[in-house]
């Protein structure tokens, strides 16, 4: 089962259910029905029509607790054209048919629907459906009836009902509770859906043999989508209100939609997709140690945590957490702790890759920063750690930038220690940090540029980095980058090649 700390989840169809938990949180779900089987899947089958396109259901779900999702992506089914075989329906409700003793009589199954379970597996916890389209019968021009929307389409020879919001109508028999019709018959099965759709001597399991006898075509399935509205079409529902869709719609494979690759087209073909969309999460708390309570929230594009100060708690120690609920944390946003005058130490985790702009501005207590082993981080932006009383800092190997004044005014800084080899693009990082003298550096670092501040260069330190690694020459350093003292311009060579 995997977790939410994307930006949206997209589900391909793979003949099984699918899963994933969503935090708390808003999210767009979209579901597009399969196709129905018939020449379009078998270019062999020249006698075969076209089965019905799938439909397309939408709606918002708002969370208010991690939920397990369980998802159904609807199959197109196969065509046959070989004498005594099954035209098997597609996954998720898709029914068969068969094709008998002649060749030119094929037989296709219908279209699986796509859906969105809540919490179980059960039929009886979708929350959205999209149906999908009957199989194309057995002469060409007998095409499959669309699926989804209120109801789905009729077959060719219009004899066998489509499912609609209560029932799979009364032509025909076999079609159910989220389940398409097998026949016996030549020509298509039907779709699958909210209701499948019926058929000719319909059964609900499949048949083992078939007889001479046409469908022209399947019907279609239903759409749904949980509504206020529409609750009380629901059997046995599962769902509480609190599931209920906004701004929800169902439809029919017979008009324009758009598609998961954002062209538009007359119904969806082939198999079905289905993908959920984070619009927005729900603030989470998370209990930092001695059984305190911090307010943090969630920035919807990086995932980073962020205290409420609002409500802030005065903790001397605290460890970033590396994951709250199901997110990873990969960034401490702006302020996060700004101004906390009770913070001594921090432990920043491996998972996080950035530290936003005055992250720990004026935590004038704050001496001890630690990156977890194994740290990511990449970026330390402006005035992150400004006017705090660090004494001594390490910063991991994989940093890319340092934003300016980001160790501006720690006037209790002494050590600096970077191990890397990349490019630390910015200015003035260092200004009013008086004491700062003693800095330690990769012993393939150059340092003649370091002016007249006291550089260590250590291969001890430096473990990250490869013994065999050699300096780049005079050509590929960079030289404008500009760290001040007592209003002195110093002037740091830094790397801009260099292999890890």
């Amino acid at each position: 089962m995997t977790t939410s700390n994307t930006a949206k989840f997209d589900f391909q169809f793979t003949n099984d259910v699918q899963t994933v938990t969503l935090s708390p949180g808003r999210y767009l779900l979209e579901c597009w029905g399969s196709q129905g089987a018939g020449f379009n899947v078998l270019s062999t089958a020249t006698d075969a029509g076209i089965g019905g396109k799938g439909g397309y259901s939408k709606g918002i779900l708002t969370l208010s607790e991690s939920t397990n999702i369980f998802v159904y992506v609807g199959g197109t089914g196969t065509t046959t054209n070989t004498p005594g075989t099954i035209g098997k329906g597609g996954f998720n409700g898709g029914g068969s048919a068969w094709c008998t003793q002649y060749s030119g009589e094929p037989g296709s199954g219908g279209g699986g629907a796509s859906d969105i379970r809540l919490n179980t597996e059960s039929l009886h916890s979708r929350v959205i459906v999209a149906g999908g389209g009957g199989g194309g019968g057995e002469d060409k021009d007998d095409y499959g009836g669309f699926g989804g929307g209120i109801e789905g389409g009729f077959n060719y020879g219009k004899n066998w009902s489509p499912g609609n919001q209560f029932n799979s109508g009364n032509k025909g028999s076999g079609g159910r509770f989220g389940y398409g019709a097998h026949t016996d018959w030549n020509g298509g099965g039907a779709g699958g859906g909210w209701y499948g759709a019926n058929a000719i001597n319909g059964s609900d399991t499949e048949y083992t043999s078939g007889r001479a006898e046409d469908t022209n075509g399947g019907s279609g399935g239903s759409g749904y989508v949980y509504t206020e509205s529409t609750s009380s079409y629901y059997p046995d529902c599962l769902l509480s209100p609190d599931y209920y869709l906004e701004e929800a719609e169902t439809i029919p494979g017979n008009t324009t939609i758009t598609e998961p690759d954002g062209t538009t087209s007359v119904g969806h073909s082939g198999n079905g997709f289905v993908r959920i969309t984070i619009l927005s999460f729900i603030p989470v708390s998370y209990t930092f140690k001695n059984g305190t309570t911090t307010y943090l929230t969630f920035d919807n594009e990086t995932c980073g945590v962020k205290a409420n100060n609002n409500r802030y708690s005065c903790l001397k120690d605290i460890s970033i957490p590396e994951s709250i609920r199901n997110f990873t944390v990969v960034s401490i946003l702006g302020r996060s702790f700004a101004g906390d005058h009770c913070l001594e130490s921090v432990f920043i985790p491996k998972s996080v890759i950035s530290i936003h702009h005055s992250a720990f501005f004026y935590c004038d207590h704050l001496r001890n920063v630690t990156f977890e082993t194994g740290s990511k981080l990449t970026h330390i932006m402006n005035e992150s750690f400004a006017i705090t009383n660090i004494t001594s800092i390490e910063i991991p190997h994989t940093i890319t930038f340092i934003g300016h004044h980001a160790f501006y005014n720690c006037p209790l800084l002494s050590s600096f220690s970077a191990c890397t080899f990349n490019t630390i693009d910015t200015s003035n990082v260092f200004e009013l940090s008086n004491k700062l003298r003693n800095i330690i550096v990769s012993v393939y670092y150059p340092i003649d540029s370091f002016s007249d501040l006291p550089v260590v260069r250590s291969q001890q330190f430096c473990k990250q980095l490869s013994s065999s690694l050699k300096c780049p020459n005079s050509n590929n350093l960079i030289i404008p980058y500009h760290f001040q003292l007592k209003k002195l311009l110093s002037i740091w060579p830094v790397l801009t090649t260099g292999k890890r």
